[in-house]
């Protein structure tokens, strides 16, 4: 039987491995990434989790709509499947809807936990 703080370093070291290939893939084309304000850092009180602190998608104009946001976020829905690590959000009320935000979410796989932070609903996803 594994132990549980050898369980622990495998989740860990996942969302450790998550945030380095993330980076490896907005360096590849470091033009469209610069065009989003994406912060994600390993889950402090949860082992394997990797928080999604802000993401945001620049775009102005005939841009918007054009799926920025979805490619950003299938970008991380992918990463967290293939590294098995939980992904972890606050929905922000006051930006663009708080309503609409949430359903995309929940439209990619995002479950409310019934917890709220500082701006709104927190939500999760597990991998598959």
């Amino acid at each position: 039987m594994r132990r549980y703080l050898d369980i622990l370093r495998e989740h860990a070291s996942n969302s450790t491995a998550f945030v380095q290939e993330l980076k490896q893939i907005q360096d590849q084309d470091p033009q469209f990434w610069s065009q989003v304000y994406l912060h994600v850092s390993p889950n402090d009180f949860e082992a394997g989790d990797v928080t999604i602190d802000a993401m945001e998608v620049r775009d102005h104009g005939q841009e918007k709509g054009k799926g920025k946001g979805r490619k950003v976020l299938q970008t991380l829905i992918d990463l967290a499947d293939k590294h098995s690590v939980t992904l972890r959000l606050e929905v922000n009320e006051e930006s663009v809807s708080g309503d609409f935000l949430e359903e995309w979410y929940q439209r990619h796989g995002f479950e409310a936990t019934g917890d709220y932070g500082d701006y709104g609903p927190i939500m999760i996803r597990q991998p598959w």
